[in-house]
């Protein structure tokens, strides 16, 4: 992707796939006052990172604005969220997708708030 600016300057995303099926995902979100970066690297299929890049975000978004802003706390909370909604997608869909239990992806997020970078 070309660069997109942020807060803070500009930023630019690249994607280098290594296996048959895309299983990485990548996100950024820039504001006036914060820029989020997350990158998670699935295991075993995408659909976890995918998960992820659709809940992980917002759920911080609502968690800081609940808190009164960005904190370590409020990150740890947002993971915590993510992990549980998606034990609940696996419980649902155990039946009909038993290999969704397999699915897996490390997380890396970075929050550049007020000129202070949170991981």
């Amino acid at each position: 992707m070309g660069l997109k600016p942020h807060a803070s300057g500009d930023y630019s995303i690249t994607v280098a796939q290594a296996n048959s099926a895309l299983e990485d995902q990548g996100q950024v979100f820039t504001s006036p006052s914060a820029t989020f970066v997350g990158v998670y690297d699935g295991h075993e299929g995408p659909e976890a990172s995918h998960f992820i890049t659709h809940h992980l975000f917002p759920l911080l978004h609502k968690f800081a604005l609940e808190g009164g802003g960005l904190s370590a706390e409020v990150i740890k909370r947002a993971f915590d969220a993510t992990e549980e909604e998606f034990i609940r997608l696996v419980k649902r869909s155990w039946m009909a997708r038993p290999q969704i239990a397999f699915f897996g992806s490390f997380c890396l997020v970075g929050v550049i708030f007020d000129n202070i970078l949170l991981l």
